[in-house]
């Protein structure tokens, strides 16, 4: 994992994995960059955790109100939303390939009940 300002962010291409980061840490959701779209100063992205899937054009806060009450939902991993805040300081944590591998494998473990020690540095 390595940090980029927003200048290097921008030239990196689709599927990029990354967090918005700030110096106290990580923050916001896990998203995977989509692309440009011609914007010249924005991209377009998809968020990986938690969009709440509403069908047949249920409206949103109707669908919450639902989930708050305690009904199970899908998450949409197909949703594309464009960023649009243009902070010219915003840091990103950008995940390469060993890292998607190692969060892949942790979910696998957790998915199959094999809450294992924390992976240590495998360098």
């Amino acid at each position: 994992m390595r940090i980029v300002n927003r200048e290097e962010f921008l030239k990196m291409p689709a599927g990029t994995v990354y967090h918005k980061y700030d110096q106290l840490g990580i923050y916001g959701s896990l998203c995977a960059k989509w692309d440009s779209g011609g914007l010249t100063n924005d991209w377009n992205y998809m968020e990986l955790t938690g969009c709440i899937d509403t069908k047949d054009g249920q409206d949103l806060m109707d669908a919450l109100f639902e989930v708050e009450d305690g009904r199970d939902y899908e998450f949409h991993l197909n949703v594309i939303q464009r960023d649009g805040f243009y902070d010219q300081d915003q840091l990103f944590s950008i995940y390469d390939t060993k890292d998607l591998n190692r969060l892949i494998f942790k979910l696998i473990e957790i998915r199959d009940g094999m809450m294992l020690k924390p992976i240590e540095n495998q360098g």
